[in-house]
């Protein structure tokens, strides 16, 4: 069996790396993703990068936002990531505080709750 959609703190999930990886040794997983929003933040965890919990394979792995060029918003599922810094360096660019902040900050003028 397999999971290659999980998320975890690193993004909108409510489970750490480890309880992640205790509940997949649970089921009995063989296949695994951590798929967390526009990061591998979640593969530098130390819980991940020591493994002695989860016995399966686990594949590197992102769900990522982007824009197509007629300007619809899709998301999309990225596997066996090599150079995870280079999905950091474009998260980094388009999520980034000051990013988020100028976004946050337009929809309060739009809609002033």
């Amino acid at each position: 069996m397999v999971d290659m959609h999980i998320h975890t703190i690193y993004s909108d999930g409510d489970k750490t790396i480890e309880e992640v990886l205790k509940k997949c040794e649970e089921k009995k997983l063989q296949y695994i993703s951590i798929t967390d929003h526009n990061t591998c933040k979640g593969y530098e965890d130390e819980i991940i990068k020591n493994n002695n919990i989860f016995s399966g394979k686990i594949v590197m792995g992102a769900e990522m936002n982007a824009t197509l060029d007629n300007g619809k918003r899709i998301e999309f599922l990225a596997y066996n990531i090599k150079n995870p810094k280079i999905i950091e360096e474009w998260s980094n660019k388009f999520y980034s505080y000051d990013v988020l902040e100028k976004r946050f900050n337009k929809l309060l003028y739009i809609c002033p709750c």
